[in-house]
């Protein structure tokens, strides 16, 4: 059995937990939404905090049209739904 270093938290996070990168980026963003939801932020707040975390994980793994998709949609949701409450 290798000795792993406690602290490689890429490691722990990504082949220990989620098993994959794409799952990771999925549990983190639930992750987020649910705290979001719990601290009762606002809906721009979240979507700032989420656009960060796209933005940081788009540049680790490489894949700007990740980023690109992923902002779009968010900004897209976020103006359909100030569409409809309207």
């Amino acid at each position: 059995m290798a000795f792993n270093v406690p602290f490689d938290l890429e490691y722990w996070f990504v082949t220990i937990f989620a098993g994959s990168p794409e799952i990771f980026i999925a549990l983190a963003l639930i992750v987020i939404a649910a705290l979001a939801a719990y601290f009762k932020m606002p809906n721009s707040i979240t979507l700032i905090m989420i656009a960060l975390f796209v933005i940081i994980m788009g540049f680790y793994t490489g894949q700007l049209l990740f980023v690109v998709v992923i902002l779009l949609g968010l900004i897209l949701g976020w103006m359909l739904s100030k569409a409809v409450k309207q």
